[in-house]
């Protein structure tokens, strides 16, 4: 099509050119190429953009017409001819596309405008087209000199009746100019703001060509004879035709703006909104406050609004109905003014907002879940683990460690009756090395659960440890017993970051080691005036990180502030919420 429209170009300007029949024969030639070569550009752009559309085709169909008026420059009687007789289509096709506009169908309103437009045509044009012998094209540029040919396709050559017959035309043209002005301003004015950014620049360049065009008219039937009036009133109505193709391509990136702004209006709303506070947006970006959405219930199987009722499925009167799935399966639904979809990426935009942030609160959602479950795990592992734990302990204190306090017992015996034989010295020394297993089996017992948490509680069990450096000390007030996983959760976690803080501090730090009750949660904070650390550049296997996973184990959370020079202060809390 494109080929076609620059063959067009080229033939209308050949054609003009070398007819030499008018007396801006170069302007004329310029303005036939450039009419076919924009129109064509504006409707396959159209196409492209919005196929559904009939604003496109109208668009490429007042092209190819265009290419034939310019056939008035020609000095063939009979291409000249179908040249001017092609005026008025082009006129009927440039009108209709103003007032149908942006859907490219008539309202009622409309239709009564081209009904009167097509009237006119019919009972002034062509009559005094047909009855005439001397014609010449509507267009300012197609003024024709005396070289002009004759009109080829007349049927009778009354130029008196032929007269009568442009003076109606003169008086309907102005008429349904008038009447076309008045619509085109109404339409603007009760329209919604986003579609008023659609609507203005063809509103716009609509309005002041029919205003010139009237103009003309009121001339011609006035019989004007001021040139300079001819010149200013010609040139305006020129330059709007001119303008015309412009104008839908400038609608087209209105449209895209207006429906850029309404994504990032509607992007700007907080990460998980509710589903009202969704509705509401979408309603303000799209200028619809009838606007209503819906969700999707898998278990139900219907879509439910915000008010929490069922929503009702499909278009109605009016009303247009989009649904958004994702992954294969329903996600929302949009209810909405139909007069919207003439600005589908307006829509487009709203849909792919919504889309994102419903699929952004499902995410989070499974994200929680599956986060929580992940937690509930891990609190079963660390509690088994305890279990089990406790389990060796005993088993160690009533199994091996008994028999090896048996075998010591045993072992004293033999060395009384040895006496200071020779084997008193290998006795003592077997003696020795089933002390060292007795006392290592008692570390290993006890290490999982140390015997002072257990029985005095985390504030004894860390006062131990914080006494070992002097730098450190430990305020910590009345605690309460909290479940077992938890406070050791707690003391190993202030334990490794105290032994951290004590291990890269200089002298001369202070070291502080707070644990306090929060409801039913055990904190604590580790907090020392050291050289501080960047947090981001801690290893991921680190202990740091054990500390974070054995806080997650038992439902807790942690959280690192430091900076090189400021100091460091690590707070964790674990408990039931």
């Amino acid at each position: 099509m494109w080929v076609a429209a620059l063959l067009l170009a080229c033939a209308a300007t050949t054609i003009v050119i070398s007819g030499d029949v008018l007396v801006r024969t170069e302007w004329f030639a310029l303005f036939s190429a450039y009419n076919v070569l924009a129109f064509t550009a504006a409707g396959l752009l159209w196409l492209k953009r919005r196929p559904r559309s009939r604003i496109g085709l109208l668009l490429l169909a007042l092209g190819a017409v265009l290419g034939v008026v310019s056939l008035q420059g020609s000095s063939w009687p009979v291409a000249f001819s179908i040249g001017v007789l092609a005026d008025p289509v082009s006129a009927l096709l440039a009108w209709y596309l103003f007032v149908s506009f942006p859907s490219g169908r008539l309202t009622k309103p409309a239709a009564a405008t081209m009904s009167f437009a097509l009237a006119f045509v019919a009972v002034a044009f062509v009559p005094w087209f047909f009855l005439s012998e001397h014609v010449a094209g509507a267009t300012p540029l197609a003024r024709c000199t005396a070289a002009c040919p004759a009109n080829a396709l007349m049927i009778a050559n009354h130029p008196d009746v032929a007269g009568h017959f442009g003076t109606i035309e003169e008086i309907f043209a102005v008429t349904f100019a008038v009447g076309a002005v008045l619509l085109l301003l109404v339409r603007f004015a009760v329209a919604s703001r986003a579609r008023r950014r659609a609507l203005a620049p063809v509103v716009a360049v609509g309005v002041v060509w029919l205003v010139a065009f009237a103009a003309y008219q009121v001339a011609a039937y006035l019989v004007v004879t001021d040139m300079s009036f001819w010149n200013t009133v010609g040139w305006v109505l020129t330059g709007a035709r001119i303008a015309l193709p412009l104008a839908f391509l400038l609608a087209l990136a209105l449209a895209q703006m207006v429906a850029g702004g309404a994504l990032e209006r509607m992007m700007r709303v907080r990460v998980r909104p509710g589903q009202a506070e969704l509705e509401q947006v979408a309603a303000e970006a799209l200028g619809d406050p009838a606007l209503r959405l819906a969700s999707w219930n898998d278990d139900a199987e219907e879509w439910i609004g915000t008010d929490g009722a069922v929503a009702a499925e499909g278009p109605g009167a009016g009303r247009a109905w989009r649904e958004l799935w994702s992954d294969g399966r329903p996600v929302a639904a949009l209810s909405y003014d139909d007069v919207l979809d003439e600005d589908p990426e307006l829509v487009d935009a709203a849909a792919t907002a919504i889309l994102l942030r419903v699929e952004t609160t499902r995410l989070h959602h499974d994200k929680r879940e599956m986060t929580s479950q992940l937690q509930e795990a891990q609190r079963r592992a660390s509690t088994a683990g305890l279990s089990e734990r406790r389990r060796l302990e005993r088993d160690l204190h009533d199994g091996a460690q008994q028999q090896l306090i048996a075998a010591r017992i045993q072992l004293n015996l033999l060395s009384e009756r040895a006496g200071g034989n020779d084997m008193s010295g290998d006795l003592e020394q077997l003696g020795r090395e089933l002390d060292d297993a007795l006392d290592e089996i008692r570390a290993i017992a006890h290490s999982p659960y140390p015997a002072l948490l257990r029985t005095e509680g985390i504030r004894a069990a860390l006062g131990h440890s914080v006494d070992s450096d002097p730098r450190a000390r430990l305020d910590c007030g009345r605690l309460r017993r909290h479940p077992e996983i938890v406070e050791v959760a707690v003391y190993f976690s202030a334990l490794e970051a105290l032994q951290n803080a004590c291990k890269h501090c200089p002298p001369g730090t202070q070291i502080t080691v707070n644990v306090w009750d929060d409801a039913s949660r055990l904190s604590f904070a580790v907090v020392d005036d050291g050289p501080g650390f960047d947090p981001n550049g801690v290893t991921a296997h680190g202990g740091l990180a054990g500390i974070t996973d054995r806080m997650s184990s038992a439902g807790g959370t942690l959280e690192i502030d430091s900076a090189p020079g400021g100091g460091t202060r690590i707070r964790g809390s674990a408990g039931s919420r």
